[in-house]
Order: structure tokens, then C-alpha cells, then sequence
């Protein structure tokens, strides 16, 4: 529903905002800034010690930027029309973007990662570097693709309120 607002209209209870969103509202845009800055920081902080593994930073962010052009290639329904440039555009925008938010996140925590837990990214460090053969790697790639699909079954049993078992007698 629209409805024409203007200088003389006095907000009803429903535009406004009570303390506690408002609070919220706050604390998000906090945290959300901190997840910029602190991040930057550390990666800025690790470069300037010479902890950073720019390789495997820019490796898994050319990854991510070509998945998410990918993604959107995939998922869209394109016509000829001066419009789709700056699809286009935003697209790559969005990609550059998450793409940089990747790299300066490996750059803050992979020397951490790599001082406490040198074992849990043994297989990562492997992957990274195109040794995609290794046990390891493919260990943990199942890993992945199990949890994954685990995690996707009860999302969509979730939503659809019927658990899959149920499903499975029924086709029985």
C-alpha cells in the first residue's frame, strides 16, 4: 500500500521506531562496522610484520569472485537492453566487493589459524596451493559435501514442516 507523506503529515505508531529497535538497530550498524574495521586491521597489522600469505589470500579470492559472477551468470534471465550493463556492473561490483572482504579476512586470521591451530588447515593449505589429489583434500571435500547436504535436508525439512521421514514412509 503507498501513501502520500508529506510536511504536514504527523507519523503514526507504525513508522515509529519503539527504544529498543532503535538500540538494535544500533548495535547492528556497530557490529557490522566492526566487522570491517577489525578485520583490516589485523590484515593491515600481519602485512606490515610480513605474516601474510598473499598467495593463498589472492588465490581464494579470485575464487570467490569467480563463483559469485558464476552465480549470477547462472541465476539470470537476460534480455538485449541497455539495462543489463548495469546488472552487469552491480554484479561485479558485488563480487569485487565480497572478493576483497575475503582477502582481507584470510590476511587477518590465516596467521593465527596457522600459530594455534596448525592442524585444521592442513588440508586447506594443500587445496590453496593445487594439490587437489591429496587424501586430505579429499577427505575433507567429503566432509564438506556430507555436512552440506546434511545441512540443506533439514533446511528444507524445516521449511516445509514435514520432517523427511515422514517423506520417506509416505513413498514407501
Amino acid at each position: 500500500m503507498f501513501k502520500l507523506i508529506g510536511p504536514w503529515t504527523k507519523p503514526g505508531s507504525a513508522e515509529m521506531l519503539t527504544s529498543g529497535e532503535k538500540a538494535r538497530i544500533l548495535i547492528l550498524m556497530g557490529c557490522g562496522t566492526m566487522i570491517f574495521l577489525v578485520p583490516g586491521w589485523l590484515a593491515w597489522r600481519n602485512i606490515r610484520r610480513g605474516k601474510e600469505d598473499r598467495l593463498g589470500a589472492s588465490r581464494l579470492a579470485l575464487g570467490v569472485f569467480c563463483v559469485q559472477l558464476l552465480i549470477w551468470v547462472l541465476r539470470g534471465h537476460f534480455v538485449a537492453a541497455l539495462g543489463e550493463f548495469t546488472l552487469f556492473v552491480l554484479a561485479l561490483s558485488a563480487a569485487l566487493f565480497n572478493a576483497a572482504l575475503v582477502w582481507t579476512m584470510y590476511q587477518a586470521l590465516e596467521p593465527y589459524v596457522r600459530r594455534h591451530w596448525p592442524h585444521s588447515i592442513i588440508s586447506w593449505s594443500r587445496m590453496i596451493n593445487g594439490k587437489l589429489r591429496d587424501p586430505a583434500v579429499g577427505r575433507d571435500t567429503l566432509y564438506g559435501v556430507a555436512l552440506g547436504t546434511l545441512w540443506m535436508l533439514i533446511g528444507a525439512s524445516l521449511r516445509s514442516r514435514i520432517p523427511i521421514i515422514w517423506k520417506a514412509r509416505a513413498a514407501l
